[in-house]
């Protein structure tokens, strides 16, 4: 097996090469403007390093991407490139053609050269904010939703995503393509780089050197999906069998935020770290029985191992020792 990753130097890219690669899979990685990650240099054996290829290139360059996956005989797809909330709400119309015309073309892509699976990241942004969604629907109090609840999205990135589901579906129903979307949540682990970025190195970055840290959002019920859960999901859904459903929805741990910082405070002692209050608005409580019952996958982190590997490696690429 060799799969083409888009993305493959990005957050979670990185983490589903180092998964690719892990289990003995070669990869052909993506990568648009440097071909170097923090995270993969930290994670690759040299071994494992000799199972992968990095190519430069755009994802709105079809030709292109069609040429690698031939070229270099590849037989599955993990797409994870994407542009990301900020992005596509500063350029609408590079949104679009990176995040949906892209996609098309990939599609069209696998659909040409019979490739065997793709499996791409869609969002559980498709889920919208909670004020939105009481606006839109009622106060109905869901306690947890699956793929058959129904969506509210509202910035571009996620009505992208919307859209890419539905092109997704009629690839499958119309072709045949075995074409699955992962709902991916907000992923956490180490070096972050997002609209959600304080939050996330409040409870690692910050508290793994022994900088002071306040944390925003603390009152959320937080869905704790450790990367590296949310990259063995793609290695598995790559490789399961064919099945019927074509999106699946993921979760990690449902803990409260000031569970993570009580657990740093419990193995950074020293550590100041203070709630800051506010909740996020997100409905995070998702159902994953397809995933379980088709992909055959759980979450093997608890949100303390997850955060514990975070913190970590932040402190490995400091020069101080491990926890």
């Amino acid at each position: 097996m060799r799969c083409f990753v888009t993305g493959g130097t990005g957050f979670i890219g990185s983490y589903v090469v180092k998964s690719l690669v892990e289990a003995g899979i070669e990869v052909v990685a993506l990568y648009h403007s440097k071909s170097t990650s923090r995270w993969l240099d930290e994670m690759l054996t040299e071994e494992e390093r000799e199972l992968l290829v990095l190519e430069q290139g755009d994802m709105t360059d079809a030709e292109r991407i069609r040429k690698l996956i031939v070229d270099y005989g590849c037989d599955s797809v993990a797409h994870l490139a994407s542009r990301l909330n900020q992005k596509t709400r500063a350029n609408p119309t590079d949104g679009v053609q990176t995040n949906i015309v892209a996609f098309q073309n990939l599609l069209e892509i696998c659909k040409m050269e019979k490739l065997r699976r793709l499996v791409w990241a869609s969002s559980s942004a498709v889920y919208g904010v909670q004020s939105d969604r009481k606006r839109r629907y009622g106060d109905g109090n869901e306690e947890s939703m699956d793929e058959r609840t129904p969506l509210c999205p509202g910035s571009l990135y996620s009505y992208t995503k919307v859209f890419n589901e539905g092109l997704s579906e009629f690839y499958r129903k119309e072709y045949g393509l075995d074409s699955i979307a992962l709902r991916v949540n907000l992923s956490y682990g180490p070096y972050i780089m997002s609209s959600f970025q304080p939050f996330f190195s409040s409870i690692i970055d910050q508290p793994a050197v022994g900088a002071a840290s306040r944390v925003p959002y603390s009152d959320t019920m937080f869905d704790f999906q450790y990367v590296g859960d949310m990259a063995d999901i793609f290695r598995d859904a790559l490789l399961a069998p064919p099945t019927q459903s074509g999106i699946f929805n993921t979760r990690g741990e449902y803990r409260p935020v000031k569970d993570a910082i009580e657990f740093i405070r419990s193995v950074l002692p020293e550590t100041d770290i203070q709630p800051l209050g506010g909740d996020m608005d997100i409905p995070f409580h998702f159902d994953t029985s397809a995933l379980e019952q088709e992909i055959g996958y759980k979450p093997a982190y608890t949100m303390e191992q997850g955060l514990l590997a975070s913190i970590n490696m932040v402190r490995r690429s400091r020069g101080l020792e491990e926890l």
